[in-house]
């Protein structure tokens, strides 16, 4: 409505026609629809720039073993008296003197409750996270 009182004026005045006067409302009004939908999703923005930086930091961290290779695992795997708890909750052990043998060409099932721990091993293999004491060793075959 403003823009409208603004053009009769300027119509009155003879420094615009109604064309420019209704092109300039409306270009306003999609404008103003932008910053009301763009300030809707700013919230959401905020989160996930401060998510990407939480994954961009693990992205970049440095690995505790340095120098190591990457070997496709053709023999067996060793898990030996892992203790495990995660970084936010250090104070509950997740996983105490954890130990499994895996064989190459062997199927191992890892079975239980829910949240007993079955995913948390995996991560310990895949290097997600670094036991906080024993060993996890991969006997390599050429």
């Amino acid at each position: 409505m403003v823009t409208y009182a603004i053009g009769a004026t300027m119509i009155f005045h003879g420094y615009v026609d109604a064309v420019d006067t209704v092109v300039s409302a409306t270009s306003a009004n999609f404008a103003g629809w932008a910053v009301i939908f763009a300030s809707a999703a700013f919230g959401d923005f905020v989160r996930s720039h401060f998510a990407a930086q939480a994954l961009y930091s693990i992205i970049d961290s440095c690995e505790k073993v340095e120098g190591g290779e990457t070997p496709v695992i053709e023999g067996s795997v060793r898990v030996q008296k892992v203790d495990f708890s995660y970084p936010s909750r250090p104070d509950v052990k997740v996983a105490r003197n954890l130990n499994l043998i895996a064989q190459n060409g062997q199927a191992v099932a890892l079975v239980g409750a829910s949240g007993c721990g079955k995913s948390t091993v995996i991560q310990l293999l895949e290097r997600f996270y670094d036991p906080d004491s024993g060993n996890i060793v991969s006997k390599k075959r050429y």
